[in-house]
């Protein structure tokens, strides 16, 4: 395994005791991305490549939750008829979901086909064929339409048209969860900015590591690429002579929460050459400033049967969906 140090060891040990241990795992395996991604949620695999670089001065997570406006779900308007006491409409979702349970039914007599889920597959198809979304349909159309010619009625006095009631937020699929790692570096030395462990070196390793790779074969000539590594956070401590130990439990990693598979998504570097080091005939910027950004690369989802420890507080896991399939799987457990 090929590692980078960030700075020399006389500015780690007077400057810095955290540490983070960033990962570069190659995306494509023999076994397939499902089982390639679960081995390295599950800290089963091994990197191509390491960094150790200093806990940054500040650390940003922003947790996006895509939601989306819908005039009206299916849920809200099976509620709004009963309410209202439409029993057409209610007859009408009692009528979908019977379509869906007939075809649950006769997948469950089809033997050795359940165990993959075929029954509630021929369920999905029965739905989706024209019964039950047709039905779906005109159960979101019933409220949708009296309030339009409510609205409309409104146009013709001075009442006032209100189309919300016909609208909420509906959770609209996948969480984007990104890290932003914003970093000062002031050199003591010029090896904090020159040379292997110099900071334009791990600037220079980053930025490289973040494209993707491109094939080399007859066939390709090099005109395809290969998708860009995948990225794993762990900290880790400075130790007596330039080693680290990897910490599984400690106050920074509050900090840090929960990262699973990510991709490293921006590089930046910003070089402030008004405060120079001397290096015989060169002269290197003493003051760098590096921000890196990277980003969940799967859908998350929270585990309520699991928790997760980490700097002192205690919360419900959140996995990756590989490492969620993986689990239901094989029932391993998670070694990060």
């Amino acid at each position: 395994m090929s590692a980078s140090y960030a700075l020399s060891i006389k500015t780690r040990a007077d400057s810095f005791s955290d540490y983070i241990k960033l990962d570069a795992y190659k995306a494509g395996g023999a076994e397939g991305p499902l089982a390639t991604r679960a081995d390295i949620a599950l800290g089963n695999a091994t990197p191509v490549k390491t960094w150790f670089i200093p806990m940054p001065q500040m650390v940003e997570r922003l947790t996006t939750h895509n939601y989306e406006v819908v005039e009206q779900s299916i849920a809200y308007s099976m509620q709004k008829g009963v309410f209202q006491g439409r029993q057409a409409q209610i007859d009408s979702a009692a009528v979908a979901t019977a379509a869906a349970k007939l075809g649950t039914g006769i997948g469950e007599n089809l033997g050795s086909a359940n165990a993959y889920g075929l029954q509630d597959a021929l369920g999905g198809l029965l739905y989706l064929s024209g019964i039950g979304s047709t039905i779906s349909g005109a159960i979101g159309l019933l409220p949708t339409l009296q309030d339009f010619q409510q609205n409309l009625n409104n146009e013709f006095t001075d009442e006032p048209t209100v189309g919300l009631s016909t609208q909420e937020l509906k959770y609209g699929g996948t969480i984007e969860r990104s890290y932003k790692l914003d970093y000062q570096f002031i050199a003591k030395e010029a090896a904090d900015v020159y040379g292997p462990t110099g900071i334009l070196q791990i600037i220079a390793e980053l930025e490289s590591w973040s494209f993707p790779v491109s094939f080399d074969d007859v066939v390709s000539k090099r005109d395809l690429i290969k998708t860009p590594p995948i990225f794993t956070l762990k900290h880790v401590r400075v130790v007596p002579g330039g080693g680290f130990q990897i910490l599984n439990d400690s106050a920074p990693l509050a900090a840090l929460g929960q990262p699973q598979l990510l991709v490293l998504r921006k590089v930046g570097a910003s070089h402030e050459t008004k405060s120079v080091i001397l290096d015989g005939d060169f002269t290197y910027p003493t003051i760098t400033n590096l921000s890196l950004e990277l980003a969940d690369m799967e859908p998350l989802a929270r585990l309520d049967n699991s928790l997760a420890t980490y700097g002192g507080i205690q919360v419900p896991k959140i996995a990756c969906r590989s490492e969620i399939y993986a689990r239901a799987k094989t029932g391993r457990a998670s070694t990060r």
